[in-house]
Formats: C-alpha cells, sequence, structure tokens
C-alpha cells in the first residue's frame, strides 16, 4: 500500500511527497477516533519522516509534532510507542534551534508533573532517551536540564508499586545510558 509507495519514490520527489501526503496523515489518520486507521498512518508518516523528513515544511513540521505529543497521553502503549517512533523520526529531521525547544518542552512536561501519572511521565523519558539515542550529540549543550529530571525521577517507589518505579528506573538508566554514549558536553 502506502508505505510501499514510500518506500519506492524517488528522493527527488521527497519535497512534493512530504507536501501531499504530511498534512492527510496527520489529520485524517494520526487523529483519527478508529484505532487501526491512527496505528497504520502513524507507521506510514514515520516512513515518510525517516526516508523526506528534512524535506518538510515548518509548519506541517511543526502540526505533525503537535498531533503526535497529543498521541502521548493515548490509554494505547501501541499508539504511544508509534507516537514516540514517529517524534524520534521528525526530531532527526530538525534543525538545531527547534529539536532544542522540543527537548525543552519535554523536560518543562517532565519537571510539571507528568511524575504524578506514571504512565506519563515514563512516555516521556522514553521519548527523551529516544531522541538522544537519535541525535544526541546535538544535545550536549542540553545537559545540564535533562540529567537531573531524568536523575529526579528514578527513585523507588514509596506507594506499593514497585513494578511501575521499576520501569521508571529502566527508562530512567536508558536516558542516562544515552546521554552518556551520545552526548558530547
Amino acid at each position: 500500500g502506502l508505505r510501499t509507495v514510500v518506500h519506492e519514490i524517488a528522493i527527488g520527489l521527497g519535497t512534493a511527497t512530504c507536501a501531499a501526503l504530511a498534512p492527510r496523515l496527520v489529520k485524517e489518520g494520526v487523529c483519527s477516533d478508529k484505532l487501526e486507521v491512527k496505528l497504520v498512518s502513524m507507521d506510514v508518516l514515520n516512513d515518510l519522516l525517516k526516508r523526506f523528513g528534512a524535506h518538510l515544511k515548518p509548519d506541517d513540521s511543526a502540526a505533525c509534532l503537535d498531533a503526535l505529543i497529543g498521541q502521548l497521553s493515548s490509554p494505547r502503549g501501541a499508539t504511544r510507542k508509534r507516537a514516540i517512533q514517529c517524534i524520534v523520526s521528525l526530531s532527526s529531521a530538525m534543525a538545531d534551534k527547534p529539536l532544542a525547544q522540543l527537548v525543552d518542552s519535554i523536560v518543562r512536561v517532565l519537571g510539571d508533573g507528568a511524575a504524578a501519572n506514571a504512565e506519563l511521565g515514563r512516555t516521556y523519558v522514553q521519548m527523551l532517551s529516544a531522541i538522544l539515542r537519535s541525535g544526541g550529540y546535538r544535545l550536549g549543550a542540553q545537559l545540564e536540564l535533562v540529567v537531573p529530571i531524568v536523575l529526579g525521577h528514578c527513585t523507588p517507589a514509596t506507594d506499593g508499586g514497585a513494578a511501575a518505579a521499576a520501569e521508571m528506573i529502566e527508562a530512567c538508566l536508558h536516558a542516562l545510558e544515552s546521554c552518556v554514549l551520545r552526548c558530547s558536553a
């Protein structure tokens, strides 16, 4: 289907492909009420962003990012996972300033109370970890913001939620590992 088309289309048609597909995938797919449509659309969007993300117009990039961040609070793990994959693919093609703004917004959310909802906090830590893995070398200047926030979420459970706390600690350790391996200060 459409994924095959995205994989087979010539690189020279990247700008036109992004202009035609990205807004429709976001509006009619990512924002759809139907789970299957949403998931398939995010798969196609991820493929599109991996191949042609650099060709995406700034307005379309911002619309994609807004729609995808909205999916991070989904009750479905598959939706959150695909949203993170798309955001990471999009972040790889972002200029340094928008990427820094994205990381700042993630840090702000983590600092403003994502910890109150353990699943949302873990989702944001996982997204931060994935962004650091894919483009950490571009984020060395932000380590002083990222590391304390991640360390702050790396705490044992005090309310009996040992399994959730263990998952959060694991996500934090992955993020810290990405900082060490990928970021240059």
